[in-house]
């Protein structure tokens, strides 16, 4: 055994505590979107009639494709809690919470008196605790992407560089046995 120590929560010890936050702060996540989507699909025509009362999307984008968006949150939650696509499902949940924080925000400032909508039928109306949840939520999957830090599960990367498992790219290129100079 060598004298060098692996520090907890590194890929070379499997992960740890961080593996117990990533997982944690995941759950979070994905719990939010699962049950507000779950929610919003049980009455899409509520979740579309809350969307108009913030008064910021033109009527045209009112129709079908608003309607889309609970099964969005659906799939975005099972893909975190699967592994399939994190990445971009950190990414596409990160991009909704900067859209939600930023309308709420938007309805804040012009004073108006409507429901957040975040989960269902009986939230609260918009206020600072209201706003924060999106500002949470999106700060969450913005620490889950660094903290992942890693292509998704469906792209292979040493596949994609060329890397054959000997190091860098350079050094697959080499025939085995030889050392660079």
């Amino acid at each position: 055994m060598s004298g060098r120590r692996k520090a907890v929560g590194t890929a070379e010890t499997g992960g740890g505590v961080m593996d117990l936050v990533r997982a944690a702060i995941l759950g979070v996540v994905a719990f939010a979107l699962l049950s507000s989507g779950l929610i919003h699909a049980s009455d899409p025509y509520f979740f579309l009639a809350t969307v108009s009362s913030y008064r910021i999307l033109p009527d045209g984008l009112l129709g079908r494709p608003l309607l889309l968006v609970p099964y969005l949150h659906i799939a975005l939650g099972i893909c975190l809690l699967s592994g399939v696509a994190r990445t971009t499902a950190l990414r596409v949940s990160l991009l909704l919470f900067v859209v939600y924080a930023a309308a709420q925000t938007i309805a804040l400032v012009r004073g108006e008196k409507i429901s957040c909508g975040c989960f269902g039928f009986d939230t609260g109306e918009i206020g600072p605790a209201s706003v924060a949840v999106p500002v949470a939520a999106g700060a969450a999957c913005l620490g889950l992407l660094f903290l992942f830090r890693q292509p998704d599960a469906c792209y292979n990367e040493s596949a994609a560089i060329g890397v054959s498992g000997r190091g860098s790219a350079e050094e697959s290129a080499r025939p085995a046995g030889t050392r660079h100079a």
